[in-house]
């Protein structure tokens, strides 16, 4: 029999490209974790009811995610990963066609399964097990390759005692946003794959081309003069810190001058502002500047049509939701929910803002009700996730403390 994952594609290629691309997205830290959860997720897939499952027929057993995600624990512990990425690999495995669980969750699941293993009461898993087991032989070509033979309620137990020790002690925002990212990491993989596309390969975008718009622009505004003395400003300055703020009069230029201090770091930029009609506003400057690299995201915006006509609806939406340009002009809420959601097309951009610049236009914007929540977060973001941050204002609220302000 010939295993596939989707109609149109083998389940081992399947397999080994989410792995490698799942360890291409992921920083240093995350990179074994991240192979063994893409090459692993779909290794209940090996089996009869599956495949029925795939061509049309019914199988009560056919749900995959439960055995793979044991697959890839077993896998894990193998590989000397402690309990912490343990548990965020089969966590993610797990939840991989829904929503991120948490770690009680993934207690109550494991609680459940390991009674009924014990009982007698699971049918489904220790089936497929022995089809994977059977049939799976090919995935020792993989670099991390699994223990087909695992025995299953060893594997359940320690499972089961490594959530329970990580439920009785308490963990920083540090590991909520790694075991997040992991997470992001293996369904964009898994939803490039399964589509067929590949990710695009990004490059800095170049402050010659801001130097060329401004150059460019002619006006006889009355604010031309301080606009030129912010723009200049920036020009010569070298931010220090990984949170800076530029506070300057409304109508000085910030839109460009911020652009210019984010693209000086050579990352992705991500533009957040708080309302989508200056989402549209600086979008438009950004995409002027940098036509055809800049995403405009919010919930009423979709790709242009124009971009590429022969890159059909799905492919666009699937760069959209996985942020994969160099630039993105988006919302607080668009940028929040990123950081904060549990919700797989949430989360599956959180790779994409790692390493980023992020620009927090009119700061002052976010009700100050907020403010503590929102600190802490972009804070442990900065941190945790390697952002730098630019707060942009003309009032600069005590929402963070900049490493540096440029006060014009």
């Amino acid at each position: 029999m010939e295993f596939k994952s989707h109609p149109d594609k083998m389940l081992l290629t399947h397999l080994r490209e989410v792995g490698d691309n799942a360890e291409s997205l992921a920083p240093p830290n995350l990179k074994v974790a991240a192979y063994i959860a893409g090459s692993h997720h779909d290794l209940g897939k090996y089996t009869k009811f599956f495949q029925s499952h795939l061509n049309g027929g019914k199988s009560k057993c056919s749900d995959h995610a439960g055995i793979s995600s044991l697959y890839a624990f077993n896998t894990a512990r193998r590989q000397g990963l402690g309990d912490l990425l343990s548990f965020f690999v089969m966590d993610a495995v797990k939840s991989h066609h829904g929503k991120l669980r948490g770690v009680d969750s993934m207690r109550r699941w494991l609680s459940t399964l390991k009674d009924s293993l014990e009982e007698g009461d699971e049918a489904c898993l220790p089936l497929q097990q022995e089809e994977v087991e059977r049939n799976a032989g090919e995935t020792s070509a993989l670099k991390y390759s699994p223990t087909l033979h695992m025995d299953l309620g060893d594997t359940v137990k320690e499972a089961w005692k490594v959530t329970h020790r990580l439920l009785d002690s308490r963990h920083p925002w540090g590991e909520y946003f790694l075991g997040a990212l992991l997470f992001s990491c293996l369904i964009d993989a898994d939803k490039h794959s399964a589509s067929g596309n590949e990710f695009s390969s990004f490059s800095p975008m170049s402050v010659e081309e801001v130097f060329k718009f401004h150059d460019s622009l002619t006006s006889d505004n009355p604010m031309k003069e301080r606009r030129e003395i912010l723009y200049n400003a920036v020009k010569s300055w070298e931010r220090k810190g990984r949170i800076a703020g530029i506070i300057s009069p409304t109508g000085t230029g910030k839109t460009i001058s911020g652009i210019l201090t984010a693209v000086k770091e050579e990352r992705r930029v991500v533009y957040s502002l708080p309302f989508i009609s200056i989402v549209e506003q600086n979008f438009d400057v950004a995409n002027a500047i940098f036509p055809d690299k800049v995403l405009k995201f919010h919930h009423m915006s979709f790709p242009d049509s124009s971009e590429d006509e022969y890159m059909s609806a799905e492919d666009k939406l699937l760069m959209a939701e996985s942020w994969d340009y160099p630039m993105v002009v988006t919302t607080f809420e668009g940028l929040l929910a990123t950081l904060l959601s549990n919700r797989n097309v949430n989360l599956k951009r959180l790779h994409s803002l790692y390493g980023s610049v992020v620009i927090l236009d009119e700061v002052q914007a976010i009700p100050a009700d907020k403010w503590a929540l929102v600190r802490e977060v972009l804070e442990e973001a900065s941190n945790s996730l390697d952002v730098h941050f630019i707060l942009m204002t003309a009032t600069m609220p005590a929402l963070l403390r900049p490493d540096e302000v440029l006060d014009r």
